[in-house]
């Protein structure tokens, strides 16, 4: 068994971001993980404490993704599992879509079931919409 646990990076809201013209990707000045999955990272780990299990850190979209899963290990996840895209924007569907495949694939290879699935509330750069009006 395995305690998942769903993380996305944001752009710093507090600068400007914009496109970037070739790859239609969100450029930003920093990226951070998303605060209320900072808090589903806390959950899943004191879970995975309790059931004597490993946390497992997931997260879906480009590059900066990475940054965020890092810094999970560092954390305490046991590991992580990245869903790469080339997609800048692939919505909330998709997202959910590649995440669910992504833990499917890593509880098979690890031969175990999920016990738990882990996710923030909402992410901080599409609260009312912020970041998509920009």
């Amino acid at each position: 068994m395995s305690v998942y646990v769903c993380l996305k990076q944001v752009p710093n809201v507090e600068g400007v971001p914009s496109i970037d013209p070739e790859s239609g990707f969100l450029k930003a000045d920093a990226w951070y993980l998303n605060p209320l999955d900072a808090y589903a990272m806390r959950g899943a780990l004191e879970t995975a404490a309790i059931l004597e299990t490993d946390c497992v850190a997931v997260s879906f979209g480009g590059p900066e993704a990475g940054d965020g899963l890092r810094q999970a290990l560092g954390l305490g996840a046991d590991r992580a599992v990245l869903a790469l895209t080339d997609l800048p924007m692939p919505g909330p569907g998709l997202t959910a879509w590649n995440l669910a495949g992504a833990i499917r694939a890593d509880s098979v290879e690890a031969g175990t079931a999920p016990s738990g699935v882990f996710c923030g509330r909402q992410a901080s750069d599409v609260s009312g919409l912020t970041v998509p009006s920009r």
